[in-house]
């Protein structure tokens, strides 16, 4: 089978969304998009004054660290006087699911 005489006949419309918005051109390969796509995340972050820049690893690594940042940051008042409950998660594959206490 031949691909190429496949792919002749697929019409693909561009999204004026995948072209940097710095300048308006294409982007030269997915490399470019992402980092483009970053690169506004991390400005959007700047710019407003309650957005926090969160990584998963952040949270994986210390998830109550994480969450006091966030709660000092925006100056945030806890339902409960108990601490946060990331005991009762068990991460699997990047989700959490509760643990029932047997």
């Amino acid at each position: 089978m031949d691909v190429g005489r496949l792919l002749e006949h697929v019409k693909v419309k561009e999204l004026l969304k995948d072209r940097d918005p710095d300048t308006g051109q294409r982007f030269p390969n997915v490399i470019a998009l992402r980092e483009a796509k970053l690169r506004d995340w991390l400005r959007v972050s700047q710019t407003l004054r309650y957005s926090h820049h969160v990584t998963c690893r952040d949270f994986m690594l210390d998830p109550r660290e994480l969450l006091e940042t966030l709660e000092n940051k925006f100056m945030l008042i806890r339902k409960s006087h108990l601490g946060w409950e990331t005991d009762l998660c068990v991460w699997r594959f990047g989700m959490c699911q509760k643990v029932i206490p047997s």
